[in-house]
């Protein structure tokens, strides 16, 4: 693992950018807030270009075997509730709540850019969820 961190802080040019006060600049000025479509979510979910840009290019498939056993861990446990810990954009949650009607999530993100993404997202078209800053 350590032998991977120091490949991306050595190498890796976006990692490097992001650590110059000059690159940080640059990238938040592009980090654009945007709704984005998943398979398997009936309503855009707000993220921003730059730092989701893995969920952007790959969506689901960038963790797609943690998605697919979330799934089933809630399917077959006829899951009513979810509260999603450190919810990011709030991927788990939007997952869980367009299976199935009844569902409720508690969505609780300490990061401010995230928490208005999650807001963002509610505001348009889900009720079934509430979000709290931890």
């Amino acid at each position: 693992m350590r032998l991977l961190i120091w490949i991306r802080a050595r190498f890796h040019p976006l990692f490097r950018l992001r650590r110059s006060p000059l690159g940080a600049a640059l990238l938040s000025g592009v980090d654009l807030p945007l709704p984005w479509r998943f398979r398997g979510v009936p309503f855009p979910i707000w993220l921003r270009c730059v730092r989701h840009a893995s969920l952007v290019l790959l969506g689901a498939r960038a963790e797609a075997a943690l998605n697919d056993a979330f799934r089933s861990a809630a399917t077959v446990g006829h899951l009513l509730r979810l509260w999603d810990v450190g919810a990011n954009i709030g991927w788990y949650s939007w997952t869980f709540l367009s299976s199935m009607a009844q569902r409720h999530a508690l969505l609780l993100e300490p990061d401010p850019d995230n928490l208005a993404l999650l807001h963002r997202t509610v505001r348009r078209l889900v009720t079934r969820a509430t979000i709290l800053p931890l």
